[in-house]
Parts: structure tokens; C-alpha cells; sequence
């Protein structure tokens, strides 16, 4: 696979369209981790497509570290939509998967969807087009640092506007495939 400008891939197959969409393959958890530096408190979003409601999850890695091709080969938080059960999946891995709680949420299919989330101390705030749906204080287990990723859990999903913002400054992340 042609690998993408900024991002370290982990499995799968990513590719991006003339318009900057990104598109990651079904499989056992593939993975894109950015290359922007380790922060601690900020906001990541990122706008999901699903072209159909099958099973399986897509979404967001925050405070991403130690990455590595496996499923669970890596330390983070994982906050993903699935559509074939209209809820938002959210856990926390250290190189293996702590299910934290799955939250009922309209994950539709065939439109864009905006996932965000918010980070402050131990405190992770998840987003589903700008409206709150779960609030998780991780005190007792917190991972306060990475950086963020994509990952799909046996399904696709295609990808836009991936966006952090940091310390009052926002910066948006572009997909662009690697050809040099």
C-alpha cells in the first residue's frame, strides 16, 4: 500500500481519493497513527462515512502510544461508531482492550457523521455531530498523553477533516497519499 503523508500505517489497506477523503479497509483493528507530537489536553474530531449499516466499528485513537500492527497492539483510547448496532463504542487499550461502555447513538448510513473528542485530564468527552453523548472520568486508569489515530474493526470506512486542536490552535490534518 502507498503510505500517507504525516501517518504511520499498522495493517490494513488506506487509500485517498482526488478529494482528500481517506478510505481504511475492513480487518482486525488496521490502524493510522499521526506523527504530530504527544499532547495531553485538546480536541480531535473527525467526519466518518458508512456506506451501509453491516457490522463492525470505525473511529478515533486518542492519546494514542506504542503503536504496532495487531489488533490490540497499542495503548490508547479507542471512541468508535458502529452502525449495525446504533451505538458509540468506547475503551482504553494497553496492549489489549478494556471495554469501558457502548452508548445508544444514531450512526447513520450514507451521510456524514462527525465524531469528536474532547480531552482534559483524566476526562474524555465523546461527540456525535456536535451533540455530547457520553462523559468518562478515568482517574483510577488514565492514559494522559499521545498523539491520534484511525482504526476500522472489520468493516470500512471512508474519512475527512480529520482536525486537533491544541493549546487554542486548531490544525487539520490532510490526507495525501505518499508517492516519492
Amino acid at each position: 500500500p502507498i503510505p500517507i503523508k504525516g501517518f504511520k500505517t499498522y495493517g490494513g489497506s488506506w487509500t485517498v481519493t482526488a478529494t482528500g477523503q481517506l478510505t481504511g479497509s475492513a480487518g482486525d483493528g488496521p490502524k493510522l497513527e499521526s506523527q504530530l507530537p504527544a499532547f495531553t489536553d485538546g480536541e480531535v474530531s473527525v467526519d466518518l462515512f458508512f456506506a451501509d449499516g453491516q457490522a463492525g466499528n470505525a473511529g478515533l485513537i486518542v492519546r494514542l502510544a506504542r503503536a504496532g500492527t495487531g489488533a490490540d497492539n497499542f495503548d490508547g483510547y479507542e471512541v468508535a461508531l458502529d452502525p449495525g448496532r446504533q451505538v458509540l463504542c468506547l475503551g482504553r487499550h494497553r496492549h489489549d482492550f478494556q471495554h469501558i461502555r457502548d452508548v445508544p447513538c444514531e450512526v447513520a448510513v450514507g451521510a456524514w457523521i462527525k465524531l469528536t473528542a474532547k480531552l482534559a485530564g483524566a476526562t474524555l468527552e465523546v461527540l456525535v455531530n456536535d451533540r455530547s453523548v457520553t462523559r468518562h472520568d478515568d482517574t483510577a486508569a488514565a492514559l494522559l498523553s499521545g498523539t491520534v489515530g484511525l482504526r476500522q474493526w472489520r468493516r470500512e470506512a471512508r474519512y475527512r477533516n480529520l482536525r486537533v486542536k491544541t493549546g487554542g490552535q486548531e490544525q487539520t490534518l490532510a490526507f495525501e497519499q505518499d508517492v516519492a
